[in-house]
């Protein structure tokens, strides 16, 4: 298609359109002399167009002002029009409520059928939107009118009436200065329906149906009104139609649907969140009082909007595909394929469903669906079962929500309470079936959601009789195992932890095993085991089978007048065993008692477990990188922490906070413990003593007369109070405790048979402190080279006549020695 412009010159000066013609659904330009294909009649496009100088009316808030003499005229407040040279219309100083009228005087000489427009641009002073622009009172929306059509029965000669202006909604401020407007008629060959260049801007019935016959996209210029008798507006099969409600309505009370699509239809332009039953609201719409807003053969999408009907289903997808993401809408027929993404449904007209599924492909991803009146808010009787992956459906009357052959992975699903009681999910007749692998529910759904062991599925029953049901759960009753493959199946075994507070111990006879690696996905996660003083202590078996759980995090309780303040971590409070698991991506962040892997471990076992790429804070006190207190009976092995940093005021370590037992015969085991690339941070102080309370394995260690066994710890580019250290903790007490089969001392010093060995700095430092003849007769041995930079050292005196001293460097070296 070639389309000319005329620029428009007042008074006396005529611009003449080029001739266009069409071949086909093609144009090219000929003349009337052209040879052209059989079939294809060549015909000339020719019109004239004047500016009626002297029509010029100015209006200040819609009261004419009066006329003077010259070009130039006046508005109340001092403003000015002008035409001048070019093809422009000047404004000078102009206030809100400013506005002009003036005539363009088009001539038609064409031998065709000719669709024509007027566009207008304004200069780089102001934004085009800040005015407002009429044709013979229909909206010039972003610079363009619709196409209208003049056929040669029509008369030569049309009067198009111009007006524009500064709404008052622009506020108080004059726009000082001179802004100039240019104004252009288009105009290409009406028949053979031609695809029409660059956005369709259309303002009445006539001109939405004739640019949905073209095709290609079309912009709502304000509120249309579809006749009570008209048909429906089409889409021919091949067009594709791109509709931009541009915020306004399309309110139709035909008997017809108010759109037939058979070709592509998207809908876009409507504003989302609005409620259904604001159905004349300014958020983009398409309403039939008494019919289908759109019957769809074709391709459908549509993207927000609120498309509605008085009397039927707003949307009616008799074939094709249709989509809708985030539309607010009515109640849909689908017998084709349908997917509803985030959408929101309300059905109010009786006797329909608000999905009612007939066709070969139902998919819900999210939203909000509920039926008003006594039927199903998604009923699907076909063979091709209907997928539910997540959202909410209300029922507000009593019957049930759900009916047909439908499967449901996810959502919340709210039934009617009458004097029958809660029908909730049913199948509509015999041959159906209803599947729930996932969600929650307001009524007990264990009567009719298969739970048994190959269902993949767990019901939550609720306090108050409410169900959920969750997924990717796999349970093996000959074995007592549950395996768990899904975010929502942990959710599910943090909820079963979690319901006993009466030292009722859930899952203590019971192995749980990851299937695979599960993120989190950033949610604040409430722990297994999540109150303070063991009431629902997780004392089972958990086996990650070496997967790993990611990106979760803790943040609500940091309140030290929150009794519920403590035992913070994937798990919080357990007694149990954990083993083979990775938490990678935790961020905790409570009171106390607070660790990535476990908040508080109560005699049990840790084996093979690692936290990387972590975060955990103590608001107070007691937190470690991976668990952050330990108490009587615990043993933990194979187990490291990288690339993690742990802050608090005290009682701070890098792998576990402090390590406490009351003087019982309970054994315990920390062997193979590795921590790497981490900071142990002091955010605030307790003062005194508290204060040394930090190392790079414990916050601090008192066991009492616990045996406790501590073997072959590292840290590897790891500091303490922005200090590099390997310090098992600053802080140790405890009468049987053993480091590396060396039995405990002092800092830095061991004993072993009779013999004392030394390790540290502080180890020499303990043995320069004792008295002359404390070493007589006893030997000394060195475990390790030790470089004394930065400390000033004493001499050590060994001094008895009859019993020497032997001290043993065992080829190790002591450097950098100050006496």
């Amino acid at each position: 298609m070639t389309m000319k412009r005329i620029g428009l010159i007042f008074t006396t000066v005529v611009l003449i359109l080029c001739v266009a013609l069409v071949t086909g659904s093609t144009f090219s330009i000929f003349t009337s002399g052209d040879k052209v294909n059989i079939g294809v009649t060549s015909a000339n496009v020719e019109i004239d167009a004047t500016i009626d100088q002297g029509s010029l009316t100015l209006y200040s808030k819609d009261v004419a002002q009066p006329k003077v003499d010259g070009p130039v005229q006046k508005f109340e407040n001092g403003g000015t029009a002008t035409f001048t040279s070019g093809v422009q219309l000047d404004f000078a100083n102009i206030t809100p409520g400013d506005s002009a009228k003036f005539n363009i005087i088009v001539t038609n000489s064409s031998t065709v059928d000719i669709m024509y427009r007027v566009t207008w641009t304004v200069d780089e002073t102001a934004p085009i939107e800040s005015f407002y622009a009429t044709v013979n009172g229909s909206s010039i929306v972003n610079g363009v009118s619709q196409w209208e059509l003049w056929s040669t029965a029509d008369a030569d000669t049309q009067t198009l009436e111009i007006a524009i202006g500064l709404p008052l909604e622009a506020g108080n401020e004059s726009m000082n200065g001179e802004i100039s407007f240019s104004f252009s008629v288009e105009a290409v060959q009406g028949n053979g329906v031609p695809e029409y260049p660059g956005p369709q801007y259309v303002s009445n019935e006539a001109g939405l149906r004739a640019a949905c016959a073209n095709g290609g996209e079309i912009v709502l210029n304000n509120d249309i009104v579809i006749a009570d008798d008209a048909l429906s507006i089409e889409i021919p099969a091949g067009k594709e139609v791109t509709l931009d409600l541009n915020g306004k309505a399309i309110r139709s009370n035909s008997a017809k649907a108010t759109f037939a699509n058979n070709g592509t239809l998207n809908i876009v332009g409507g504003t989302t969140g609005y409620s259904v039953r604001a159905l004349f609201a300014n958020v983009g719409s398409i309403h039939n009082a008494n019919n289908s807003a759109i019957d769809n053969k074709g391709v459908l999408n549509i993207t927000g909007g609120n498309i509605t009907s008085g009397a039927s289903y707003a949307m009616n997808n008799v074939a094709g595909t249709m989509t809708a993401n985030g539309v607010v809408g009515g109640a849909i027929f689908n017998a084709a394929d349908l997917t509803l993404n985030a959408c929101e449904l309300v059905n109010e007209v009786e006797g329909l469903n608000t999905v009612c599924n007939e066709g070969t492909s139902l998919q819900i991803n999210g939203g909000t669906y509920e039926n008003t009146v006594a039927t199903e808010v998604v009923k699907s009787a076909s063979e091709t079962a209907a997928v539910i992956n997540g959202g909410s459906f209300v029922m507000s009357d009593n019957a049930y929500i759900l009916g047909g052959n439908i499967v449901v992975n996810d959502g919340n699903f709210t039934g009617y309470t009458g004097d029958n009681g809660v029908v909730g999910i049913a199948p509509s007749d015999e041959n159906n079936n209803v599947v729930v692998n996932n969600g929650s529910f307001n009524f007990n759904a264990s009567e009719w959601v298969d739970d048994s062991e190959d269902s993949n599925s767990e019901i939550f029953v609720n306090s108050d009789g409410t169900s959920d049901i969750y997924h990717g759960i796999v349970f093996d009753e000959e074995n007592k195992e549950y395996t768990l493959s899904t975010k929502e199946a942990l959710v599910w075994f943090a909820r079963s932890v979690n319901k006993y507070s009466n030292y009722e111990y859930p899952f203590q006879d019971y192995v749980i095993k990851l299937a695979c690696d599960i993120d989190l996905e950033g949610m604040e996660w409430t722990p297994i085991g999540d109150y303070r003083f063991s009431a629902n202590r997780f004392c089972g078996i958990f086996d990650g089978q070496g997967y790993t759980i990611s990106n979760f995090q803790i943040t609500k309780k940091t309140d030290k007048n929150d009794s519920n303040k403590s035992s913070y971590g994937f798990f919080g409070n357990m007694e149990g065993t954990v083993k083979n698991l990775t938490v990678d991506n935790a961020y905790i962040c409570s009171y106390a008692y607070t660790g990535a892997l476990i908040g508080r471990l109560n005699g049990g076992t840790v084996d093979n477990c690692h936290v990387t790429n972590s975060y955990v804070e103590c608001t107070y006190w007691q937190g470690g990188g991976m668990i952050g207190q330990l108490n009587d009976g615990c043993t933990v092995t194979n187990c490291s922490v990288s690339d993690t940093t742990v802050t608090g005021k005290s009682a701070m370590g890098g792998m576990f906070g402090p390590l406490t037992a009351e003087g019982s015969d309970k054994e315990l085991l920390f062997e193979n413990c590795t921590i790497e690339n981490s900071a142990v941070v002091q955010n605030g102080s307790f003062g005194a003593n508290y204060d040394t309370k930090f190392g790079a394995m414990f916050g601090y260690v008192d066991t009492a007369d616990n045996k406790t066994a501590i073997n072959n710890f590292s840290s590897v580019n790891t500091t303490v109070k922005e200090v590099a250290s390997s310090s098992i903790s600053d802080s140790i007490k405890g009468n049987n405790i053993l480091i590396n089969g060396y039995n405990y001392l002092a800092s830095g010093v061991y004993t072993l048979n009779g013999e004392y060995y030394i390790d540290s700095v502080a180890g020499l430092q303990w043995m320069e402190q004792q008295s002359d003849g404390f070493f007589a007769g006893k030997t000394i041995k060195l475990l390790s080279d030790i470089d004394c930079a930065g400390v000033i050292m004493k001499p050590t005196r060994f001094w008895n006549s009859e019993n020497k001293t032997t001290f043993d460097g065992q080829n190790h070296t002591i450097s950098n020695l100050e006496i």
